[in-house]
């Protein structure tokens, strides 16, 4: 499902709940999901939140590397 079909489906949902204390609670999940996104990214240090921006842009741009040569290059690393 497509990000604009799943905001969607949560716009009728919402539009058709009748009952305030569920909209209260809906809505203090969904407040709770996006705070604690932010407490966790500002709780990162400029370097680590570059270093992963960076990682996102490599990704977008095709550049990565296969998990097979990862796990030749590391074998240390599989399986802890």
């Amino acid at each position: 499902m497509t990000d604009i079909k799943i905001k969607q489906n949560l716009h009728t949902l919402i539009d058709n709940l009748q009952d305030v204390r569920i909209l209260k609670l809906v809505h203090e999940a969904v407040c709770e999901i996006i705070e604690d996104k932010r407490l966790k990214w500002n709780s990162l240090s400029e370097n680590e939140r570059r270093s992963i921006e960076t990682g996102i842009e490599q990704l977008d741009k095709g550049e990565k590397i296969n998990y097979e040569d990862i796990k030749k290059e590391f074998p240390e690393w599989i399986g802890k």
